[in-house]
Parts: C-alpha cells; structure tokens; sequence
C-alpha cells in the first residue's frame, strides 16, 4: 500500500511520510484508513509537504475549533451528527462566524426556545449579521446595576426587537 502511494499515486516520500504521522497522530492507524486520506489527498492536489502540512494545519484548526463550539452548545458526551456537523461547517468555514457570534446566538436560542436547536440557532447567526472579529474588549463594559447585564448599547438589534417582542407579549 505504501508503495502504490508513491508509485501509483506519485507522492514523496516525506508526503507520505506526513500523511503517516498525521493518521497516528488522529489515532487512525489503519492502513484502509490510511489509504482513503492518500487517495482524496491525490484528488484534491496534495502531493507536495508544503501542500499537506497547509492541509494538516487547517485541518487541525478546524478540528479545535468544532470542539469549542460543541463546548458553546454543551454537547459533550456524544459526537455531532451528520446535520449538526453541516450546520457547524457552514458557520465555521462559509459564514466565518467567530466564536463570539456563535456563543452570542447560543444564549438567544436557548433563551428563546428553552432548549438547543440548530436551525433555530442558524437562523439567529443569519438575522446577527455580519459576523464580527474575535476580540478583548479593551474598554470594561458600563455597569448597569445588574451583575449580569451590560450597558444597552451592547445589545445586538435582533436581541432589542426580541426583547421589545416579549415586552409587547406581556402586556
């Protein structure tokens, strides 16, 4: 198997030898495994080191980034499943919402719904719009009197209309 990937597949050998390293470091140590990466590396063009340790890092990335929003939405004792993966992706990858958003939409979900839901919650990212950058306030948030709540201007549009819902509801 190894030598059809550098005979019939036309990898180095350091590609090779990355691609190896990279399936133990997964823990996928089988060589049917191991030869299903080769062959969709082959398809989609990584035959050099530079090319496969691109692919390795975004992977990763990727990876540790699925694994923090699975901790956001309190998902920890199972895998995602095939639809919540593509809901994750799509977030990840297509709309390049950072966690910020992602936690953001997570609380307006739940706070709405009572439970997790990711079509309800894909359909907050959407009405949030553009997704924004992940970082450090450097001003502290204004005191409010409330331990658990910021200054207004904090509050998103889709959070006042929502808030302005559930006040109408009220009365």
């Amino acid at each position: 198997i190894l030598y059809s990937f550098y005979d019939w597949l036309k990898f180095p050998v350091d590609v090779i030898l990355l691609l190896l390293e990279h399936c133990t470091s997964i823990r996928k140590s089988d060589f049917r495994y191991i030869e299903k990466v080769a062959l969709t590396w082959a398809d989609n063009g990584i035959d050099t080191f530079e090319k496969a340790n691109i692919y390795i890092k975004s992977q990763t990335k990727l990876s540790r980034t699925r694994k923090k929003i699975k901790k956001i939405v309190q998902i920890t004792d199972r895998e995602l499943t095939e639809t919540e993966l593509k809901y994750v992706n799509a977030w990840i990858e297509e709309y390049k919402y950072s966690e910020t958003n992602i936690k953001e939409a997570y609380e307006i979900t739940v706070m709405n719904t009572g439970k997790m839901n990711f079509k309800y919650m894909d359909a907050v990212l959407k009405n949030l719009g553009k997704p924004s950058v992940d970082t450090k306030s450097k001003t502290p948030k204004k005191k409010t009197g409330f331990n658990n709540f910021s200054d207004s201007e904090n509050i998103s549009e889709f959070e006042k209309m929502m808030i302005n819902r559930r006040m109408n509801e009220v009365k």
